[in-house]
């Protein structure tokens, strides 16, 4: 498995959650990512809390853009997301799964060369890091 990556993507109402199988299977059919587990929270009018696992009833295809999910997200992790979320609204749980860096590894080793790091930094330090040296 390669690098991964955890995006929550809340949304205001419990029944906007469909649209995320939309912006995910372009993703998906062009081999850049491979969704590796995916759970939706909610909270309901009156408070109660629900965890599912996404499936076509919840996101349309989402069996063809998640057929092999892993258990890799927990309680707990449903837990931290689901006291953030106010009444009536609900947020999706991604587990992702990068697969150009793999491939890039491997054209790498191929080469005779190894990748000796692989950081991910977040969007906010490229802009304060862009500011600082301009």
């Amino acid at each position: 498995m390669g690098p991964v990556e955890v995006v929550i993507i809340s949304y205001p109402e419990i029944g906007l959650v469909a649209g995320v199988s939309t912006v995910l299977e372009d993703f998906v059919d062009n081999d850049q990512l491979r969704i590796a587990d995916a759970i939706l929270v909610s909270r309901g009018e009156h408070g109660q809390a629900v965890v599912t696992d996404i499936d076509d009833t919840v996101a349309p295809n989402w069996s063809s853009i998640c057929p092999d999910p892993r258990p890799l997200l927990s309680a707990d992790d449903a837990q931290l997301i689901v006291d953030e979320l106010g009444e009536g609204s609900s947020a999706v749980l991604l587990v992702i799964e990068h697969l150009w860096p793999r491939k890039l590894s491997e054209r790498a080793t191929d080469g005779g060369g190894v990748v000796e790091l692989h950081a991910r930094i977040d969007p906010q330090t490229v802009e304060v890091a862009a500011k600082v040296t301009a």
